[in-house]
């Protein structure tokens, strides 16, 4: 059975039967919260900004992607200052909180090294910038902002009960006409994950390195 344990400074992730007798076991949550401990009291902070500031640039990263797509759409649907707060919060806001709060989860495996798949933490980061940069504010946006337009009379929206493949194409063909705009958003979201994921690792290996030569 694996086990958190702190020798020396420095937490490791191992089997029970091969804790060193001077270790202290700790849960993960324990764990986590001493890595941190150690990282915010860290000098100099150069070494260890990504795990710092990770989340916080994941969270901005989808917002932004968020604050794209909801301009798009509100261009498209003739908003203009229209239900402005009401379609950035849950296009924008939500997402970028979201992001921020998995960030946070994924990188706590990487501070503690709680992974056997490098690739698959990166993969799972990526993931979950491209679902709340892209993807989430793709559905959300035009869900959000249609909604508007019928109420503010924007835009001539049909009905909806027997005329929803049309507004469907029309919502999805002004996606296709921002084909490249998308897969640069999406490029620029994977990016960001993984490039985070790999200032935190370099960050965690070069904070073992230092820990363990005290």
């Amino acid at each position: 059975m694996d086990d958190l344990h702190s020798a020396s400074g420095v937490v490791t992730f191992t089997s029970t039967d091969r804790v060193p007798p001077n270790a202290v076991k700790l849960s993960k949550a324990e764990a986590v919260n001493y890595q941190y401990q150690v990282v915010n009291n860290w000098k100099p902070r150069s070494d260890v900004w990504p795990i710092t500031y990770g989340p916080l640039i994941s969270g901005l990263a989808a917002a932004a992607g968020g604050m794209k797509l909801n301009n798009i759409f509100r261009r498209h649907y003739q908003l203009k200052t229209f239900a402005r707060v009401a379609t950035y919060i849950p296009i924008a806001v939500l997402p970028g909180g979201a992001a921020l709060i998995l960030h946070t989860a994924i990188s706590a495996d990487i501070l503690i090294m709680n992974t056997k798949c490098v690739v698959c933490t990166q993969t799972k980061a990526i993931a979950s910038q491209l679902v709340f940069g892209v993807l989430y504010p793709s559905v959300i946006a035009p869900l959000a902002c249609l909604s508007f337009a019928v109420r503010y009379n924007t835009y001539a929206v049909p009905p909806v009960k027997t005329h929803y493949k049309h507004i469907f194409i029309d919502a999805t063909t002004t996606l296709k006409k921002k084909g490249n705009m998308l897969a640069a958003l999406s490029a620029a979201q994977c990016i960001v994950a993984f490039l985070l994921m790999h200032g935190q690792m370099n960050s965690v290996f070069k904070m073992q390195r230092k820990l363990s030569g005290m």
